[in-house]
């Protein structure tokens, strides 16, 4: 009896086992079908729109170091040293910095005018303009030591030293001290000037 009792274990035990493993078959033959809707259903589905807002984005390198900066007043990069190399301002100014040790100087564009600054970052040494091109600016006085000036009638090339003496080459207004008021010196005049506005020789 005990032999008659352990086969009739060891049947019911396959029969569940066969039981089970049908189950299973029957799961995987369904998925498919089960996968079909829920495919269709999501290539129907239209994604979001995504945005991001934030009032400042800051870009840092893996050394924690900030490279670029991102605001409403416009972009900011920086060097490996965290030092600014250049930005560009939402008010229509790219500004180009030095490297802040002596061996070179800041730029500054906008759609009317580009400067050139030396070791005085409030004072261009240079600068070029829709009407004139100055070569060289007095550090300290923001005088004009070589320049070029033109418009739609005129066109002037000045040198001066930071005595007070100046030469005009080609058309420049002068004081006319006979007659009073001012007239224009032809293209092919030379004007020595001492103190800016005392003519000392002039030609023709």
């Amino acid at each position: 009896m005990p032999d008659e009792h352990s086969e009739i274990q060891a049947l019911n035990a396959r029969i569940a086992a066969l039981e089970r493993q049908q189950s299973r078959s029957k799961i995987l033959r369904l998925a498919p079908w089960l996968l079909i809707p829920a495919l269709l259903a999501a290539g129907q589905t239209t994604p979001a729109a995504r945005s991001i807002e934030a009032t400042e984005v800051t870009i840092k390198d893996r050394t924690g170091t900030v490279r670029a900066k991102l605001s409403a007043e416009g972009l900011e990069q920086s060097n490996a040293e965290g030092i600014p190399r250049c930005a560009l301002h939402s008010i229509g100014m790219l500004m180009l910095f030095g490297d802040r040790k002596g061996k070179s100087g800041d730029a500054v564009l906008t759609s009317e005018i580009l400067r050139f600054y030396g070791s005085n970052p409030n004072t261009p040494v240079s600068q070029f303009s829709t009407d004139d091109l100055v070569l060289h600016i007095q550090p300290g006085t923001g005088k004009a030591l070589v320049g070029l000036r033109a418009d739609d009638k005129t066109g002037t090339i000045s040198v001066s030293d930071i005595n007070g003496f100046s030469a005009l080459l080609g058309q420049a207004p002068l004081e006319n001290l006979t007659a009073g008021g001012t007239r224009t010196t032809s293209a092919a005049s030379l004007v020595l000037l001492v103190k800016e506005d005392h003519v000392i020789w002039k030609a023709p």
